[in-house]
């Protein structure tokens, strides 16, 4: 498990605005990572007997990604990881740059 890491994004980033997202999710996930010496290892057996579309499913909430992509309109976890990541709230504050431009 991954924890206390600092986190920061390049200062000419377009992103700074939701620099607190960003914190906020990469913590999350790489709180709730599991090693790389295992995702490798779920990896290299995932490869070594797959069949069929090529795809493979590994790591931290990859059987909700599954589960949302196989089941769910694409939409859905679209919508959920735009708002999520806080992309909704970037797009508004570029909106507003561009129009006191």
């Amino acid at each position: 498990m991954l924890t206390n890491l600092d986190l920061r994004l390049p200062d000419n980033s377009r992103y700074l605005p939701i620099e607190g997202y960003y914190k906020k999710r990469t913590g999350y996930s790489n709180a709730n990572a599991i090693s790389a010496a295992e995702y490798a290892s779920q990896v290299v057996k995932a490869v070594d007997s797959a069949w069929g579309s090529g795809w493979i499913w590994k790591g931290y909430f990859a059987f909700a990604a599954w589960v949302f992509s196989t089941f769910f309109w694409r939409g859905v976890f679209d919508r959920f990881m735009i708002g999520t990541f806080g992309l909704r709230t970037l797009k508004k504050i570029l909106d507003e740059k561009k129009k006191t431009k």
